[in-house]
């Protein structure tokens, strides 16, 4: 395992070149520990509570919780069955004193508010808590994570991603997009929530099953967030999250560098999973060669005059419409 580049004194266009440029992990120390809410957690766990109490527009949030067998792990069950914790909604003053009442009785309940949007869950945060990216805020979308001790396998996210410790802290595992085949992936649906995740218990590995994993391990690299910490995790990046403490607070920008009217690739992925998946070797291969050409490759298409392009000379909102209409047409035959 390898230590994330570390930038102590980040300049007012660190995060813009992170987020345009970089493909490695970077985490930039104390680059928000001037936040207020930085501020009130390291005066106490209260402190921090009542900020975020007075900024909640008061919506019940979405929470999982573990039993104490299961030391924080949001996976599946044994069997696959199934998920090894309960989802329900509660206000948030009823999760923090769930949390607190275990962080007292040290019960080992793990407790874990997942992406829980800002603007719609505490409107006014981000205006006192800001990171100013130099990019436009429409590709921007902004959440906040809590909970106490507890474990998130290895996944990753479309967007480039500034995680920043705000609460306790948090040790982050991240493998490069190409240590996928070393993680041993399981489905794509059910998963517990979202994306796709690593079956390997980051934790305590079984390298009997999973062999591999010990290549990924080697090709990784760690690193520890205070309160005030960023991480930069760059697009498609794989990462286990762990919370090492009884409360711990963590608000995450995600970027994307394409418009809005581009959808995620997982769509693209769903769609060859229908379409090309299945197909004999053969044509699966003359369809890579097409996948290359058209998608992979650098090919400028100068031989085609610029009016008759179309999508192959960029796509704006109204050819992103067309081929909207002509993907829905061809899925609802």
């Amino acid at each position: 395992m390898n230590a994330c580049e570390e930038i102590t004194h980040p300049n007012a266009n660190t995060l813009e070149i992170l987020a345009k440029k970089s493909d490695t992990p970077v985490v930039i120390r104390n680059a928000v520990s001037d936040w207020p809410s930085v501020i009130a957690a390291n005066q106490s766990t209260e402190s921090i509570q009542a900020l975020l109490l007075a900024y909640s527009a008061d919506h019940p949030v979405l929470t999982y919780q573990t039993p104490p067998s299961e030391n924080g792990r949001i996976f599946y069950q044994k069997d696959f069955e199934g998920m090894n914790f309960t989802r329900d909604m509660h206000p948030l003053v009823e999760v923090f004193k769930q949390l607190n009442n275990i962080a007292d009785s040290l019960s080992g309940d793990g407790i874990y508010m997942g992406s829980t949007n800002l603007e719609r869950h505490f409107p006014g945060f981000k205006q006192s808590n800001s990171m100013n990216f130099g990019i436009p805020p429409s590709g921007i979308s902004a959440n906040l994570w809590l909970g106490n001790q507890t474990q998130v396998a290895a996944h990753f996210d479309y967007p480039n991603n500034f995680a920043c410790c705000v609460a306790g802290e948090r040790t982050f595992r991240l493998f490069p997009p190409d240590q996928l085949s070393n993680l041993y992936v399981g489905p794509l649906s059910p998963t517990p929530g979202g994306p796709a995740i690593s079956l390997v218990d980051g934790k305590q590995p079984n390298y009997q099953a999973f062999p591999k994993y010990q290549n990924a391990l080697r090709n990784s690299y760690t690193t520890t967030l205070a309160p005030g910490d960023v991480l930069f995790i760059p697009s498609m990046w794989w990462h286990e999250v762990n919370a090492l403490s009884s409360f711990n607070v963590l608000v995450n920008y995600w970027w994307k560098p394409t418009p809005n009217h581009i959808p995620s690739p997982q769509v693209a992925l769903d769609a060859a999973l229908l379409t090309l998946r299945d197909l004999p070797k053969a044509q699966k291969n003359a369809w890579k060669t097409l996948f290359d050409y058209y998608i992979f490759s650098d090919e400028s298409f100068d031989h085609i005059p610029d009016k008759l392009k179309g999508a192959l000379g960029g796509i704006d909102e109204k050819q992103a419409m067309q081929l909207r209409t002509k993907l829905l047409n061809a899925l609802n035959r």
